[in-house]
């Protein structure tokens, strides 16, 4: 069973997932396994990172700006914060994979799952599979 779903952004951002991820595992009845979280936008990752500090956070999308700036030298033809947004969601991965045991998804104390957006102001698609 895939389950899609869609987060949605206003600015770039780290999107949490995690309790719709959590969901899906439920939802599956798979006791022991793997969940695949993967990101259907070549322009979003997933990543795992905590959520106690969303400062965090900022630092994150900010050390991806400046090794990933908007620029008009990219071989790619389109806008350049698309361009930029594909080589930061290829550095991130776009599927990310859990392990499932006694049907809960193995995450450390602070961790959360999370859709990187980095260029904000849209729905990325993401989808969910429990083996």
């Amino acid at each position: 069973m895939v389950i899609q779903n869609t987060a949605a952004t206003t600015a770039p951002a780290l999107c949490n997932i995690t309790q719709q991820v959590k969901q899906a595992v439920a939802q599956s009845g798979v006791r022991e396994g793997v969940c695949v979280v993967c990101s259907k936008s070549p322009t979003a990752g997933v990543l795992v990172t905590s959520f106690w500090d969303p400062l965090g956070h900022e630092d994150i999308l900010d050390d991806l700006e400046r090794i990933f700036p908007p620029r008009t030298n990219y071989a790619w033809q389109g806008a350049p914060e698309a361009a930029a947004a594909h080589s930061a969601a290829a550095l991130c991965g776009r599927p990310l994979d859990f392990i499932i045991q006694e049907g809960e998804l193995v995450l450390g104390h602070s961790q959360g799952i999370y859709l990187l957006d980095p260029m904000g102001g849209r729905d990325i698609p993401y989808a969910v599979t429990c083996l």
